[in-house]
Order: structure tokens, then C-alpha cells, then sequence
């Protein structure tokens, strides 16, 4: 399946819920800017939808798709990507858009950005090691990999099957747009920061 935007537009406008998720620094921001706008879906931000307590405490997640059936949305949400295959029953009418770049160029990103370093890949770490070896134990090796690389594994070996409606997306893809901000515009942007 390809993975460009222009030619992924058709499925994308089948849904009215959508996640996108990804290893941080992977382009889920400007992805769910260019959604939001081009379909005229109201952004969310599902960061704060999982829990900092633990993997199996996923009240955080289920009530985040409670409150939100009945809306129309796109939600960022790179920290969602560990729970996916946990709420496949909620994503009956959900699209995820599971994003992808080079892993140096998005290993690079998570090492000069302190809030991903230090905060998300804490819980994430944390988060992924249990539900490797509770759900995925023959995976463990990937363990002593960059969080980066057992995002992509867990996805493509494991959650991917399980996810009811899915496309795979490359950052690259969305160049063009006019949204977009090249590469060199962007170099010094805030962690948040997703035009000039």
C-alpha cells in the first residue's frame, strides 16, 4: 500500500475519527494540522489520554473515545501508538494514520528535544517494557533497541493485524502542502512549533 498523502487523501475522508500516531518526531504534528485542515476535523490533543500510572490503567484512554464517539476529530497522539492493539474494540470507526520518517533523522529529534527525552520516553519506556512482556514476550529483544525502532517493530509485527482501519503515512509525503515548512525553515522550532 502506498504511503502518500496525495494518494491517501480518498481513504482518509472516509472517516470522521482519526489518530495519528507514530515514534515522536515522526511528523505527527504538521500530519494532524494538514488532517485537520483539509477535512475539516477539530484537532485534539490525545497526549493527555493515557495515564502516567501504568500500562494496564488505561481509564485515560477509554474515557478519551468516550467523550469523543459523537465528535468529529483528528487527535495527535504519539504516545497512543503503545496502546493501539489494547482498544481495538473502541477503533471500529476509527482511522489511525501510523506515520512514518528515517529513524536517524527521528532518533536525532527525540535526542535534542528535552520534553520527549525526558518526559514522554520516560512513560513510554515504562509503558512498553510491560506490554512487550505481557503481550508480546518473543519481542523482548527489541527491548534493548531505541524506543524509535520498537515503535515501528511492535506496530509492524504485531499491532498493525489487530487494528481495524489503519494506513501507513510518510512525512515526506506531505511536502507541497501549504502547510508544509521545509526542513531548513524548521531546524530551530519549539517542541510544539509547526509553522514559522
Amino acid at each position: 500500500m502506498t504511503k502518500d498523502y496525495k494518494h491517501l487523501k480518498l481513504i482518509i475522508g472516509d472517516y470522521k475519527k482519526i489518530i495519528v500516531t507514530g515514534p515522536h518526531g515522526a511528523g505527527n504534528k504538521i500530519a494532524t494540522k494538514i488532517i485537520s485542515h483539509d477535512f475539516k476535523l477539530e484537532e485534539k490533543r490525545g497526549e493527555d489520554a493515557w495515564s502516567l500510572d501504568g500500562y494496564n490503567d488505561d481509564d485515560g484512554l477509554l474515557k478519551f473515545y468516550d467523550k469523543n464517539k459523537d465528535n468529529k476529530f483528528v487527535s495527535f497522539g504519539p504516545s497512543q501508538s503503545c496502546h493501539l492493539h489494547r482498544i481495538n474494540n473502541t477503533l471500529k470507526d476509527v482511522l489511525v494514520v501510523f506515520m512514518y520518517k528515517d529513524m536517524s533523522t527521528i532518533e536525532r529529534y527525540s535526542e535534542r528535544n528535552p520534553f520527549v527525552k525526558e518526559q514522554s520516553h520516560k512513560y513510554e519506556w515504562s509503558v512498553y517494557n510491560q506490554m512487550v512482556m505481557e503481550d508480546f514476550p518473543h519481542s523482548a529483544t527489541y527491548l534493548s533497541k531505541s524506543i524509535e525502532q520498537l515503535t515501528y517493530h511492535i506496530w509492524e509485527n504485531h499491532q498493525r493485524e489487530l487494528v481495524p482501519n489503519w494506513i501507513e503515512l510518510n512525512h515526506s509525503s506531505l511536502e507541497g502542502h501549504e502547510l508544509w515548512v521545509n526542513k531548513e525553515d524548521r531546524k530551530d522550532f519549539t517542541e510544539q512549533q509547526t509553522k514559522i
